[in-house]
């Protein structure tokens, strides 16, 4: 699960985002900042948090930002599983997802699921 995936940051995609949540657009530099939620989208490039079959709910979500995700930024970023435990049924799982732009850890998202019990 901690095998990096490559995340390309087209000035296209950040705006689409942008639009799609009705968000600002800054920019600095010629470059487009990206929204702080886009972190989210991120989790698209990785398959070992799926539950096929399974009610998932999205229970808690964090950020924290060293600098800005920008365009054309190509980043390195990673998602671990960092806790698991039971509730009855349920199941929660905290995954921390880390984002590198040139070997430097620029942003995380701590994100809790729970996994709905049969």
């Amino acid at each position: 699960m901690n095998e990096p995936r490559k995340v390309v940051m087209s000035a296209e995609w950040v705006r689409q985002y942008a639009q799609s949540i009705d968000a600002p657009l800054t920019q600095v530099n010629g470059k487009y900042i990206a929204p702080p939620t886009m972190i989210l989208l991120f989790w698209q490039f990785f398959d070992t948090w799926k539950q096929e079959d399974r009610v998932l709910l999205h229970v808690k979500q964090t950020y924290h930002y060293v600098c800005p995700i920008t365009s054309d930024m190509t980043l390195d970023c990673t998602l671990t599983l960092q806790k698991q435990r039971k509730v009855g049924s349920d199941e929660y799982k905290v995954y921390l997802l880390t984002c590198f732009y040139q070997h430097e850890v620029i942003a995380t998202a701590k994100t809790t699921l729970m996994i709905q019990g049969e």
